[in-house]
């Protein structure tokens, strides 16, 4: 009978519990002086190894069905500071100003523009509203992430979502410029945008509440680039030629 119910027993708990189980219960009955074997089963059996076991289990089930975000169009993903880029950028500002003489030009002020066009397409694309997004995002482009998105879950559009407030870093990667003619000049601003989505960083990021940031699990990055086309006698706008989320490292 003794044989048949430790059997059932080890079958039901892993081993590292029942050698923890058995260890404790040795120690006990050593320090009490009892030599009875029988007394191991209460513990081996008690309820309190059977819940840590199921706690154990449920937090890897947790885990296991975290939700991570791919990339929407594949390639490389940009995620750090080019110092030389920087440093091209102050002088190449200077000189698209002179090419298409408009001296309200200025890196700083499209670049926060910039920042929140961004948020306003992701936040639409993750509530999959791609009408509003055909005169902000090439139609190619567009296209290809709307095949994406479609087969994205729910948890997974969300993390799509970047919000101003859940923004915690984001600069120019690069600035470059093509003469077309002398009539016509392409500007191209490739941005990175890193974010917590669903988070507000204005209350996180005080003080008393940084160390919640560096737990954050769900941290993920963004490029994007503007383009425009400035033509000598029309009104021309910016609009994204390529954008890309995914979970960041």
């Amino acid at each position: 009978m003794l044989t048949v119910i430790i059997k059932r027993t080890v079958s039901r708990l892993d081993l590292r519990n029942l050698y923890v189980s058995v260890a404790c219960n040795n120690y006990i009955l050593r320090t009490k002086r009892y030599r009875s074997k029988e007394l191991i089963l209460p513990s081996i059996t008690s309820k309190g190894n059977i819940i840590y076991r199921n706690f154990s289990q449920k937090e890897i089930e947790k885990k296991e069905r975290k939700e991570i975000l791919p990339q929407l169009i594949p390639g490389p993903i940009i995620t750090t500071y080019s110092i030389f880029n920087t440093i091209k950028m102050r002088f190449l500002q200077s000189f698209i100003v002179a090419l298409i003489n408009d001296t309200d030009f200025k890196l700083r002020d499209i670049m926060d523009s910039a920042k929140k066009a961004a948020s306003v397409v992701s936040i639409a694309l993750s509530n999959k509203d791609y009408n509003s997004l055909y005169n902000l995002i090439d139609s190619t482009v567009l296209e290809i992430l709307k095949r994406k998105v479609d087969t994205l879950t729910e948890e997974q559009r969300k993390l799509i979502a970047m919000t101003e407030e859940s923004i915690f870093l984001c600069f120019p990667y690069n600035l470059s410029c093509v003469i077309n003619s002398e009539d016509s000049i392409t500007v191209i601003l490739e941005l990175v945008i890193h974010y917590a989505p669903g988070i507000d960083l204005k209350d996180i990021l005080s003080k008393s509440k940084f160390i919640q940031f560096t737990r954050i699990e769900n941290k993920c990055v963004s490029n994007y680039t503007f383009t425009r086309d400035y033509v000598r006698g029309r009104n021309t706008y910016w609009i994204i030629t390529h954008l890309n989320h995914c979970q960041a490292d």
